[in-house]
Protein backbone atom coordinates (compact mmCIF):
# COMPACT_ATOMS: atom_id res chain seq x y z
CA UNK A 1 0.00 0.00 0.00
CA UNK A 2 1.61 3.22 -1.18
CA UNK A 3 -0.65 5.60 0.72
CA UNK A 4 -0.81 4.87 4.45
CA UNK A 5 -4.09 6.59 5.25
CA UNK A 6 -5.93 4.29 2.83
CA UNK A 7 -4.94 1.03 4.52
CA UNK A 8 -8.31 0.54 6.22
CA UNK A 9 -10.56 1.43 3.28
CA UNK A 10 -12.80 -1.46 2.28
CA UNK A 11 -12.49 -3.01 -1.16
CA UNK A 12 -16.20 -2.53 -1.83
CA UNK A 13 -16.84 0.78 -3.62
CA UNK A 14 -18.56 3.40 -1.52
CA UNK A 15 -18.17 6.40 -3.84
CA UNK A 16 -18.77 6.24 -7.56
CA UNK A 17 -16.73 8.83 -9.41
CA UNK A 18 -17.89 10.39 -12.68
CA UNK A 19 -16.84 11.13 -15.28
CA UNK A 20 -14.67 8.06 -15.85
CA UNK A 21 -13.01 9.70 -18.85
CA UNK A 22 -11.08 12.94 -18.96
CA UNK A 23 -12.32 15.75 -21.12
CA UNK A 24 -9.91 15.11 -23.98
CA UNK A 25 -10.86 11.48 -24.50
CA UNK A 26 -8.34 9.40 -22.54
CA UNK A 27 -9.45 7.20 -19.68
CA UNK A 28 -7.26 7.40 -16.60
CA UNK A 29 -6.06 3.86 -17.31
CA UNK A 30 -5.10 4.68 -20.89
CA UNK A 31 -3.30 7.83 -19.71
CA UNK A 32 -1.37 5.71 -17.22
CA UNK A 33 -0.50 3.26 -20.00
CA UNK A 34 0.85 6.11 -22.13
CA UNK A 35 2.91 7.39 -19.20
CA UNK A 36 4.40 3.99 -18.56
CA UNK A 37 5.21 3.10 -22.18
CA UNK A 38 6.61 6.55 -22.90
CA UNK A 39 4.42 7.16 -25.96
CA UNK A 40 3.31 10.60 -24.72
CA UNK A 41 5.66 13.57 -24.96
CA UNK A 42 5.76 16.25 -22.28
CA UNK A 43 3.42 18.62 -24.14
CA UNK A 44 0.81 15.88 -24.50
CA UNK A 45 1.13 14.97 -20.83
CA UNK A 46 0.70 18.59 -19.76
CA UNK A 47 -2.34 18.93 -22.01
CA UNK A 48 -3.93 15.85 -20.41
CA UNK A 49 -3.18 17.17 -16.91
CA UNK A 50 -4.80 20.51 -17.73
CA UNK A 51 -7.89 19.00 -19.34
CA UNK A 52 -8.17 15.95 -17.12
CA UNK A 53 -8.92 15.71 -13.42
CA UNK A 54 -5.86 14.50 -11.54
CA UNK A 55 -5.94 16.60 -8.37
CA UNK A 56 -9.19 15.34 -6.85
CA UNK A 57 -8.59 13.16 -3.80
CA UNK A 58 -11.98 11.46 -4.27
CA UNK A 59 -10.31 9.20 -6.84
CA UNK A 60 -8.15 7.76 -4.06
CA UNK A 61 -11.30 6.91 -2.10
CA UNK A 62 -12.75 4.85 -4.96
CA UNK A 63 -11.32 1.30 -4.79
CA UNK A 64 -11.86 0.80 -8.55
CA UNK A 65 -9.81 3.86 -9.52
CA UNK A 66 -7.43 4.09 -6.55
CA UNK A 67 -4.72 1.73 -7.92
CA UNK A 68 -4.61 3.71 -11.17
CA UNK A 69 -4.22 7.04 -9.39
CA UNK A 70 -1.58 5.66 -7.05
CA UNK A 71 0.47 4.62 -10.07
CA UNK A 72 -0.12 7.95 -11.84
CA UNK A 73 0.94 9.93 -8.77
CA UNK A 74 4.06 7.82 -8.28
CA UNK A 75 5.08 8.11 -11.93
CA UNK A 76 8.15 10.34 -12.14
CA UNK A 77 7.30 11.68 -15.60
CA UNK A 78 3.83 12.70 -14.41
CA UNK A 79 5.21 14.45 -11.33
CA UNK A 80 7.89 16.31 -13.31
CA UNK A 81 5.26 17.60 -15.72
CA UNK A 82 2.95 18.63 -12.86
CA UNK A 83 5.85 20.60 -11.36
CA UNK A 84 6.73 22.28 -14.67
CA UNK A 85 3.09 23.12 -15.34
CA UNK A 86 2.38 24.60 -11.91
CA UNK A 87 5.69 26.45 -11.91
CA UNK A 88 5.24 28.04 -15.33
CA UNK A 89 1.53 28.90 -15.49
CA UNK A 90 0.47 31.20 -12.63
CA UNK A 91 -3.16 31.41 -13.71
CA UNK A 92 -3.47 27.63 -13.84
CA UNK A 93 -1.53 27.25 -10.58
CA UNK A 94 -3.82 29.69 -8.74
CA UNK A 95 -6.88 27.86 -10.05
CA UNK A 96 -5.56 24.49 -8.89
CA UNK A 97 -4.53 25.83 -5.47
CA UNK A 98 -7.91 27.46 -4.88
CA UNK A 99 -9.81 24.20 -5.21
CA UNK A 100 -7.27 21.43 -4.55
CA UNK A 101 -4.73 22.54 -1.94
CA UNK A 102 -5.88 19.96 0.61
CA UNK A 103 -6.17 17.18 -1.98
CA UNK A 104 -2.60 17.71 -3.20
CA UNK A 105 -1.09 17.97 0.27
CA UNK A 106 -3.12 14.92 1.31
CA UNK A 107 -1.65 12.89 -1.56
CA UNK A 108 1.90 14.07 -0.83
CA UNK A 109 1.60 13.49 2.93
CA UNK A 110 0.19 9.98 2.46
CA UNK A 111 3.11 8.99 0.26
CA UNK A 112 5.78 10.53 2.46
CA UNK A 113 4.60 8.65 5.56
CA UNK A 114 4.12 5.36 3.66
CA UNK A 115 6.48 2.42 4.09
CA UNK A 116 9.77 2.68 2.16
CA UNK A 117 8.90 5.60 -0.13
CA UNK A 118 11.15 6.01 -3.17
CA UNK A 119 13.61 8.87 -2.50
CA UNK A 120 13.31 10.44 -5.97
CA UNK A 121 9.52 10.26 -5.97
CA UNK A 122 9.42 11.70 -2.46
CA UNK A 123 11.58 14.64 -3.55
CA UNK A 124 9.27 15.28 -6.52
CA UNK A 125 6.26 15.08 -4.21
CA UNK A 126 7.85 17.64 -1.89
CA UNK A 127 8.47 19.92 -4.89
CA UNK A 128 4.78 19.72 -5.88
CA UNK A 129 3.71 20.63 -2.34
CA UNK A 130 6.26 23.46 -2.16
CA UNK A 131 4.75 25.11 -5.24
CA UNK A 132 1.17 24.66 -4.06
CA UNK A 133 2.01 25.92 -0.55
CA UNK A 134 4.26 28.73 -1.80
CA UNK A 135 2.50 31.68 -0.12
CA UNK A 136 2.35 29.93 3.25
CA UNK A 137 6.00 28.92 3.00
CA UNK A 138 7.14 32.46 2.15
CA UNK A 139 5.32 33.92 5.16
CA UNK A 140 6.59 31.23 7.52
CA UNK A 141 10.21 31.67 6.41
CA UNK A 142 10.32 34.91 8.38
CA UNK A 143 10.42 32.93 11.65
CA UNK A 144 11.82 29.50 10.71
CA UNK A 145 14.18 27.73 8.27
CA UNK A 146 12.86 26.89 4.79
CA UNK A 147 12.82 23.12 5.35
CA UNK A 148 10.60 23.56 8.44
CA UNK A 149 8.42 26.16 6.70
CA UNK A 150 7.64 23.57 4.02
CA UNK A 151 6.45 21.06 6.63
CA UNK A 152 3.87 23.36 8.25
CA UNK A 153 1.36 23.69 5.38
CA UNK A 154 1.95 20.05 4.45
CA UNK A 155 0.80 19.07 7.96
CA UNK A 156 -2.04 21.60 8.08
CA UNK A 157 -3.54 20.48 4.77
CA UNK A 158 -2.66 16.78 5.05
CA UNK A 159 -6.25 15.62 5.50
CA UNK A 160 -9.85 16.78 5.18
CA UNK A 161 -10.42 15.94 8.86
CA UNK A 162 -9.86 19.29 10.54
CA UNK A 163 -9.15 17.84 14.01
CA UNK A 164 -6.46 15.54 12.60
CA UNK A 165 -4.91 18.33 10.53
CA UNK A 166 -4.69 20.62 13.57
CA UNK A 167 -3.16 17.82 15.64
CA UNK A 168 -0.57 17.27 12.90
CA UNK A 169 0.23 20.98 12.71
CA UNK A 170 0.66 21.18 16.49
CA UNK A 171 2.77 18.02 16.44
CA UNK A 172 5.01 19.60 13.79
CA UNK A 173 5.36 22.76 15.90
CA UNK A 174 6.39 20.64 18.89
CA UNK A 175 8.76 18.22 17.17
CA UNK A 176 10.43 20.19 14.35
CA UNK A 177 13.35 21.28 16.54
CA UNK A 178 12.72 25.04 16.37
CA UNK A 179 12.48 26.84 19.72
CA UNK A 180 9.38 28.87 18.93
CA UNK A 181 8.32 31.71 21.18
CA UNK A 182 4.69 32.24 22.13
CA UNK A 183 4.59 35.11 19.63
CA UNK A 184 5.93 32.81 16.88
CA UNK A 185 3.18 30.26 17.52
CA UNK A 186 0.49 32.92 17.46
CA UNK A 187 1.91 34.05 14.11
CA UNK A 188 1.76 30.49 12.73
CA UNK A 189 -1.88 30.19 13.80
CA UNK A 190 -2.70 33.57 12.27
CA UNK A 191 -1.46 32.32 8.89
CA UNK A 192 -3.55 29.14 8.89
CA UNK A 193 -6.54 30.18 11.00
CA UNK A 194 -7.31 33.83 10.34
CA UNK A 195 -10.93 32.81 11.02
CA UNK A 196 -12.57 29.88 12.78
CA UNK A 197 -10.63 30.13 16.05
CA UNK A 198 -13.17 27.92 17.85
CA UNK A 199 -12.18 24.96 15.68
CA UNK A 200 -8.48 25.52 16.40
CA UNK A 201 -9.17 25.99 20.12
CA UNK A 202 -11.34 22.88 20.44
CA UNK A 203 -8.86 20.63 18.64
CA UNK A 204 -5.82 22.00 20.42
CA UNK A 205 -7.34 21.87 23.89
CA UNK A 206 -8.24 18.19 23.47
CA UNK A 207 -4.86 16.91 22.24
CA UNK A 208 -3.57 14.01 24.30
CA UNK A 209 -0.49 15.13 26.25
CA UNK A 210 1.06 11.63 26.01
CA UNK A 211 1.90 12.47 22.41
CA UNK A 212 4.48 14.93 23.72
CA UNK A 213 6.20 12.95 26.47
CA UNK A 214 9.68 14.11 25.37
CA UNK A 215 10.78 17.02 27.58
CA UNK A 216 11.79 19.30 24.70
CA UNK A 217 8.48 18.62 22.99
CA UNK A 218 6.64 19.39 26.22
CA UNK A 219 8.12 22.90 26.27
CA UNK A 220 6.52 23.66 22.89
CA UNK A 221 3.33 21.93 24.00
CA UNK A 222 3.09 24.34 26.93
CA UNK A 223 3.95 27.28 24.69
CA UNK A 224 1.00 26.33 22.46
CA UNK A 225 -1.26 26.37 25.53
CA UNK A 226 -0.11 29.88 26.44
CA UNK A 227 -0.62 31.01 22.84
CA UNK A 228 -4.20 29.72 22.93
CA UNK A 229 -4.92 31.67 26.11
CA UNK A 230 -3.29 34.88 24.84
CA UNK A 231 -5.30 34.79 21.62
CA UNK A 232 -8.51 34.16 23.55
CA UNK A 233 -7.79 36.88 26.12
CA UNK A 234 -7.28 39.42 23.31
CA UNK A 235 -10.74 38.82 21.81
CA UNK A 236 -13.90 40.77 22.49
CA UNK A 237 -16.02 39.59 25.41
CA UNK A 238 -18.69 38.37 23.00
CA UNK A 239 -16.16 36.30 21.06
CA UNK A 240 -14.61 34.86 24.23
CA UNK A 241 -18.08 33.83 25.36
CA UNK A 242 -18.80 32.15 22.03
CA UNK A 243 -15.47 30.29 21.90
CA UNK A 244 -15.82 28.98 25.45
CA UNK A 245 -19.49 28.12 24.98
CA UNK A 246 -18.61 26.15 21.82
CA UNK A 247 -15.72 24.47 23.63
CA UNK A 248 -17.94 23.34 26.51
CA UNK A 249 -20.48 21.89 24.07
CA UNK A 250 -17.76 20.24 21.98
CA UNK A 251 -16.25 18.44 24.99
CA UNK A 252 -19.67 17.41 26.29
CA UNK A 253 -21.16 16.21 23.00
CA UNK A 254 -17.96 14.42 21.95
CA UNK A 255 -17.68 12.81 25.42
CA UNK A 256 -14.04 13.90 25.66
CA UNK A 257 -12.35 13.01 28.93
CA UNK A 258 -8.79 14.20 28.27
CA UNK A 259 -8.04 17.93 28.00
CA UNK A 260 -4.88 20.00 28.22
CA UNK A 261 -5.79 21.82 31.41
CA UNK A 262 -8.82 23.12 33.27
CA UNK A 263 -10.02 26.54 32.13
CA UNK A 264 -11.28 27.09 35.68
CA UNK A 265 -7.79 27.31 37.21
CA UNK A 266 -6.29 30.19 35.25
CA UNK A 267 -4.17 32.91 36.83
CA UNK A 268 -5.34 36.50 37.22
CA UNK A 269 -3.38 37.32 34.05
CA UNK A 270 -6.45 36.07 32.19
CA UNK A 271 -9.04 38.14 34.01
CA UNK A 272 -11.27 38.60 30.98
CA UNK A 273 -11.44 34.85 30.31
CA UNK A 274 -12.09 34.20 34.01
CA UNK A 275 -14.91 36.73 33.99
CA UNK A 276 -16.61 35.08 31.00
CA UNK A 277 -16.28 31.63 32.58
CA UNK A 278 -18.17 32.96 35.63
CA UNK A 279 -20.87 34.34 33.32
CA UNK A 280 -21.19 30.96 31.64
CA UNK A 281 -21.45 29.21 35.01
CA UNK A 282 -24.19 31.65 36.04
CA UNK A 283 -26.02 30.61 32.86
CA UNK A 284 -25.71 26.96 33.76
CA UNK A 285 -22.90 26.21 31.30
CA UNK A 286 -19.88 24.40 32.75
CA UNK A 287 -16.48 24.84 31.10
CA UNK A 288 -13.98 22.02 31.70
Amino acid sequence: MLFKSLENIKDEPEIMINPKFSTIGFSHQSFLNKLEDGSFGDNKIKSEIINGNYFNYDFFDDPKIRPIFQKIWTNKTFLKNVIELLDSDKQYRDKIIASNITSINHIVYDYIVSENPDEEIMKLMYDVAKIVDYMYVINLCSIMPLDIAKLMPLARFSTFDIKTSIDRLNHTICTCGVDFSKKNIIYIYSIFFSSGFSTLFNATMTTNIETFANRSYKKMYDMISLAMLDILESMTSADIYKVLHDYGEYVSLSKITTIRFSMRSLSDDYSRINGIILQLLDNGISIP
